[in-house]
């Protein structure tokens, strides 16, 4: 076994760690000391109904949940992340592990006063740093064996106090913004539609541990206080002595994130709050300081990201016309040196879609499906990725031929939708209705007036997702 250990910047300093602590500040300082003090404390812790009002051509694809059972319970949800990091262990994608720690600056409480506040937030974004020193690094390679880096949750159902599972997201129909929450309009691009719901590749599972120190200490890396000591000796003690310490970790949370359909791990964090209480007395050219105390809330986290060996496509599904010879499907590779292997590229049916070994599209004259599958060799496995292609006469545009209508309450009327070319492979359409409180809509496009008002009811195309709509009042 060959094995990589150096320091890897990892997403956890970034999006999903920032958006948890994002109490970052600066200040002024005064000198050295502030900084070896705290870092001393901080060291031992470380409605698809409303879319189409917008007339054109709008992005359509329908969100599947596919398989997947949702965990329902702690023991499920908890069974469901040691399946998945036993897999990893089993078939060895690549490891890589990080740690981060975050001091909570509305926590933090001394009696020195303001100025020496503002100091510590201006110099703690190096207090990391020197945590990470007592941090082992490690990157392995693929398939080497990471079982003596990579630490597995041991939890019992009792010991699990609350789990989430999840697995899907709201995003704007225009811009594709996402939320956890179905938004009524989209602020990023001034879209005035409720968000849609779409169901995630991967699903994210958080098990919150009961507070239970040992508990902890069977799932977490927590350091004593000699381990500190051994770990700052000699960086403060012409400063200041350490009078009393005092902390306990609690609300240890693991997460994982984890592909719903191959059942991959991805990510798989440890993340735990710090409590600190100490009493420091300062010596020497700092003596006119006196005594005081240091308190704060911190964060840390342990961090595991995993790389599996895959062959992606830039597209699952793709639409192309007659005889097109430009279009064509790009394949990444993940492996230790992508340039180094060939892929393979075959076609389930030459007759409707050949392919040729740069991942290029020819067509025919003859409308239907085809899979174009890409695969490669590593490892002595054989990994492949497939890619939908429907040759068809593409629909390039659709109006329905009233815009507007009357109707008494009771009333009915058949609209009807204009598909562009006249010869389009796929010309069918959807119906749809604002509000089915003022006018319904059939599969065939009739409209039956329900109540006075005025409501928009509007067409889409299967092919192309081309919309118009028309305004219905009922009288």
């Amino acid at each position: 076994m060959s094995e990589k250990k150096e320091k890897v910047k990892l997403d956890v300093s970034s999006a999903e760690f920032e958006e948890k602590h994002d109490k970052q500040a600066h200040g002024v300082y005064v000198g050295v000391i502030i900084f070896l003090i705290v870092a001393f404390v901080a060291g031992f812790t470380y409605g698809i109904f409303a879319v189409t009002a917008i007339e054109g051509q709008m992005d359509m694809s329908e969100s599947v949940l596919t398989d997947f059972v949702v965990p329902e319970t702690k023991q499920q949800a908890y069974d469901y992340i040691i399946t998945a990091i036993e897999k990893a262990v089993s078939e060895k994608p690549k490891l890589r592990t990080d740690h981060a720690f975050q001091i909570d600056d509305g926590t933090l409480q001394t009696n020195l006063g303001p100025d020496v506040l503002d100091t510590y937030k201006f110099v703690k974004n190096g207090i990391n740093d020197i945590i990470k020193q007592d941090f082992e690094f490690v990157e392995t390679n693929f398939f080497d064996d990471m079982s003596e880096y990579l630490r597995v949750p041991k939890l019992t159902e009792g010991e699990i106090a609350d789990f989430s599972v999840k697995y899907s997201t709201y995003k704007c129909r225009m811009c594709g913004n996402a939320s956890d929450d179905q938004l009524d309009s989209c602020d990023l691009c001034g879209c005035d539609y409720p968000y849609k719901l779409t169901y995630n590749d991967d699903v994210e599972i958080v098990l919150n541990v009961n507070d239970n120190q040992q508990t902890i200490d069977n799932n977490y890396d927590t350091r004593t206080v000699s381990r500190v000591e051994d770990l700052l000796k000699g960086s403060y003690e012409n400063f200041m002595n350490i009078d009393s310490l005092d902390f306990n970790y609690d609300n240890l949370s693991v997460k994982a994130i984890i592909n719903k359909t191959s059942g991959q791990i991805k990510y798989l964090e440890y993340s735990v709050n710090a409590d600190v209480k100490s009493n420091v007395t300062f010596i020497n050219d700092f003596s006119s300081l006196s005594s005081t105390n240091f308190d704060f809330k911190g964060l840390e986290l342990t961090a595991y990201s995993f790389e599996w060996p895959a062959i992606n496509l830039s597209s699952g599904y793709m639409q192309i016309g007659f005889k097109d010879n430009s279009s064509n499907i790009v394949a990444r590779l993940v492996c230790d040196d992508p340039v180094a292997y060939t892929v393979n590229w075959k076609s389930s049916d030459p007759s409707v879609c050949d392919v040729d070994k740069d991942g290029y599209l020819k067509s025919h004259k003859k409308t239907g499906k085809a899979t174009i599958t890409a695969s490669f060799e590593f490892g002595g496995k054989t990994f492949s990725s497939d890619c939908v292609v429907e040759v068809l006469e593409g629909v390039s545009d659709m109006k329905l031929k009233k815009r507007s209508v009357k109707l008494d309450v009771g009333e009915t009327y058949q609209l009807e939708a204009n598909v562009k070319p006249s010869n389009a492979t796929v010309k069918t359409v959807k119906w749809y209705t604002f509000d089915e409180s003022i006018a319904t809509v059939d599969e065939n496009g009739v409209v039956t007036a329900v109540s006075p008002g005025t409501v928009k009811v509007f067409a889409i195309t299967d092919n192309g997702s081309y919309r118009s709509s028309c305004e219905v009042t009922v009288k």
